[in-house]
């Protein structure tokens, strides 16, 4: 005697798996982005002189950065660029 062979088919719709993919896609991202952006602190010191104002930058980076002396100057005259200022003076130790 030849056993009958039975197949069950289930069709269901989720709406929410587009979500999921999207949010999975925009988690992995950002983990990129944590792992492969240099990650750096900038500080502004300003304070006052009988002069005028004395403003000093300064960086921080975890890890080697070899480009965070560049990024500095960049933001140094940038900054200076915004308060009206030619040219930040350069005074490094």
């Amino acid at each position: 005697m030849m056993a009958k062979q039975r197949t069950s088919l289930q069709i269901q719709r989720d709406p929410s798996s587009g979500w999921v993919l999207a949010f999975s896609v925009l988690a992995t991202l950002g983990l990129f982005a944590g792992l492969f952006v240099p990650r750096r602190r900038l500080w502004v010191k300003a304070r006052t002189t009988p002069d005028g104002v004395h403003v000093e930058y300064a960086g921080l980076a975890r890890g080697e950065d070899p480009a965070l002396a560049r990024a500095v100057d960049e933001f140094a005259t940038r900054h200076a660029h915004a308060l009206g200022v030619d040219q930040p003076a350069k005074d490094t130790p």
